[in-house]
């Protein structure tokens, strides 16, 4: 059952998002990262094959786009299921074109961090292992 369901109704699910954080706010109760469809791992992808079909088509993998539930942009982890692709659609925002070949050697340094700090890369992370390693 896609938005197009409710189209017809009062039923404002641009606000799902912000209505479910009021409610946590008030009951003292967080939402968890990975609750189904406010939780903010919600629209969250890491795996390469992943962040390569999200890059291509934003509906490959998830039933719908966030802003029909009032929530943010796609998000892409940096870690040791990530691929040069995502790397390379992350470096292009910040301005940064890379040939394939670097950003394969750059993600071996990725991985290997993301493996050493048990979590995710943050982009400056990211941007700092590109200058370090690669640039």
């Amino acid at each position: 059952m896609g938005s197009e369901s409710f189209e017809n109704s009062r039923i404002r699910l641009d606000h799902l998002e912000r209505l479910c954080s009021l409610v946590a706010d008030f009951s003292g109760r967080s939402i968890h990262a990975n609750k189904p469809i406010t939780g903010s791992d919600m629209f969250r992808h890491e795996s390469g094959i992943h962040c390569m079909g999200m890059v291509k088509n934003p509906l490959s993998y998830q039933p719908f786009h966030p802003s029909v539930v009032g929530s943010s942009n796609v998000s892409f982890g940096i870690g040791e299921q990530s691929g040069s692709t995502i790397l390379r659609h992350l470096l292009s925002g910040s301005g940064i074109n890379v040939s394939r070949k670097d950003s394969l050697i750059l993600l071996d340094h990725v991985r290997s961090a993301a493996s050493e700090k048990k979590s995710s890369l943050s982009i400056d992370e990211l941007l700092g292992l590109y200058f370090q390693k690669v640039a």
